[in-house]
């Protein structure tokens, strides 16, 4: 409901003309011209805009009048795998702008497998891994689309090939400063049987207790989860995007933001941040 101020004259002697068309038996004339607004007569007026995109009445819901003509639907991304199909009128419909789709990989879970097995300038996961004691992976929450049930189960794959028990490894999702995920939320996400066998708490970014200080970085303050600082081994998941001042999204950003203190997370958004010359889309 949008209240909007209009003239009480020029309701009233619009009203009043319809009702006098109406018992002439005649339409009232759309281009006649309404009474101007006098001083102090202005007062809310209700619109009704209906779901299909059209303002349908004014003051009496009762008389809605809806437009038959077929406008644009636009398809969105909602939740979890749901769509918001939305009707946009004509006159505010531009267009829509689509990415290009790539073909999907035929099996995504080898895929994972392949990249970790030849990852780019780096050693294999399990080399990195071998004679470490204590594993700390971030992960991210639900309202990041990343496929981490694929990537852990490679990632634990790798790190039993180095030898390292179940016992070593722990998961922190990486909240930020959202809300925590419950238990059926991190099954979807992580799968039944690593929630089932695995340490995972949820980043609690308040909790002073959960956090370690490790000073400053050029001025710029390291809060983060105590069990990313207590591990010899971090890994994080995430998806690469362009970010607006981190440059690319996922990476790093999954452990220093998602699993940061109060301290880190509110100094992100500051000015010198966004004003550091690699602060920018895509950097």
């Amino acid at each position: 409901v949008l209240r909007v101020p209009v003239s009480s004259a020029s309701h009233r002697a619009g009203a009043a003309s319809r009702r006098g068309a109406a018992a002439a038996g005649n339409r009232p004339d759309p281009r006649a011209r309404r009474a101007e607004p006098a001083a102090g007569s202005i007062r809310e007026r209700r619109l009704i805009l209906d779901i299909r995109g059209e303002i349908a009445s004014v003051d009496n819901p009762g008389e809605m009048r809806y437009s038959k003509r077929a406008m644009p639907l636009v398809t969105l991304p909602y939740d979890t795998r749901r769509t918001l199909r939305l009707a946009v009128p004509d006159r505010n419909y531009l267009g829509s702008a689509l990415p290009p789709r790539l073909p999907a990989v035929s099996d995504p879970a080898a895929e994972v497998r392949r990249a970790l097995r030849a990852p780019i300038g780096s050693p294999r996961l399990a080399e990195l891994a071998r004679g470490r004691e204590r594993v700390t992976i971030a992960v991210t929450d639900l309202t990041r689309y990343c496929p981490d049930e694929l990537v852990v189960d490679a990632i634990l794959e790798e790190l039993a090939r180095a030898g390292l028990p179940e016992s070593a490894v722990t998961f922190v999702v990486g909240l930020g400063s959202h809300r925590s995920m419950t238990r059926a939320e991190i099954a979807d996400k992580l799968g039944p049987r690593v929630a089932e066998r695995y340490r995972i708490l949820n980043h609690a970014w308040r909790d002073e207790g959960s956090l370690a200080d490790l000073g400053t970085e050029h001025g710029f303050p390291l809060q983060v989860n105590r069990e990313v600082a207590r591990a010899d081994l971090r890994i994080t998941t995430g998806v690469i995007e362009p970010h607006l001042f981190a440059g690319y999204s996922g990476g790093a950003k999954t452990m220093v933001i998602g699993a940061g203190g109060p301290a880190t997370i509110g100094a992100t958004p500051g000015y010198e941040v966004l004003s550091h010359p690699p602060s920018r889309l895509g950097y």
